[in-house]
């Protein structure tokens, strides 16, 4: 699978394609099967925002897990397949364990659209056990909240898991006391080498660190980005490159760049201050060659 370095230019991130040499045989578990945990009261279009972008960006099957039944959101796309993990609001550990276990899981992606985060110890040790059998977690949104105190206690691998923090989130991974990344790139790396994990940190200048010290600081100030959604859909697109084999740290990188030149495409169609999130999965598939 493609590497990732820090000169890695935004041209060769692009050509890096994971899918470019899928047989003509292939099927939907070559492609990878993604599994999004989200949503709370009133916030289920980010889940579904991220599991979207996971079908774009060419994972060959999305399921999408929710608080509450599917069937009481009937605009929800026809391509997911739903999965009840949760019992009186919270992720139910043998149910997921089960389906991680039997269904070719290959990442997940848990947090987009929760309010509060969904993990506890004993999900944590479900997730560890999921990437030793060669998973990719990805972490994204309300399931970020306090989570170094987790990651402190229940370690996950490095190359298997990645958080995708903005500045806001990142500050209440460690309980409001973390440092700038932009003001002290050396205290953000520490950060994350205690972390022992992948991190996207998403500003205006994205970085992409990865625990023992891989860096790239990736193109930004694309204020077509500025919207509500663009992160569940980056977090998907993580999600679709971890379920085909990549690794954390380019499949961050490569998700981002992808990101943007889509948002970008998008624009010349609805215009610079037009573009959502769902025009940036719309270009997905034609950044994604």
């Amino acid at each position: 699978m493609a590497k990732f370095s820090k000169n890695n230019a935004r041209a060769s991130l692009l050509q890096q394609n994971p899918w470019a040499n899928l047989p003509a045989d292939a099927h939907k578990f070559s492609r990878g099967h993604v599994l999004v945990i989200g949503g709370s009261a009133g916030k289920f279009g980010a889940p579904c925002l991220t599991a979207l972008a996971a079908l774009r960006s060419g994972a060959g099957w999305v399921s999408l897990a929710l608080p509450e039944p599917a069937w009481r959101h009937q605009s929800l796309p026809l391509e997911f397949t739903f999965e009840d993990f949760f019992a009186d609001g919270k992720i139910a550990a043998p149910a997921l364990t089960k389906f991680l276990k039997e269904r070719n899981c290959c990442a997940v992606v848990i947090g987009p659209g929760c309010l509060g985060s969904p993990l506890n110890d004993q999900i944590f040790h479900i997730l560890k056990a999921f990437e030793d059998s060669g998973g990719v977690v990805v972490i994204d949104a309300g399931a970020l909240q306090e989570i170094a105190p987790l990651l402190a206690k229940n370690p996950l691998l490095q190359n298997k898991t990645i958080l995708t923090p903005h500045p806001g989130e990142w500050q209440k991974m460690f309980g409001g006391n973390a440092i700038n990344p932009e003001q002290d790139e050396v205290g953000f790396c520490t950060a994350v080498d205690k972390l022992g994990v992948t991190v996207i940190y998403k500003s205006a200048a994205p970085i992409v660190y990865s625990a023992g010290g891989k860096i790239s600081h990736l193109e930004g100030k694309n204020n077509k980005l500025a919207r509500a959604g663009s992160g569940d859909v980056l977090a998907g697109m993580i999600g679709a490159h971890g379920a085909i084999g990549c690794d954390a740290d380019f499949s961050a990188a490569r998700s981002y760049v992808l990101l943007n030149a889509a948002a970008n495409l998008a624009a010349g169609e609805v215009g610079e201050h037009g573009v959502i999130a769902t025009d940036i999965i719309a270009k997905i598939g034609l950044v994604n060659q």
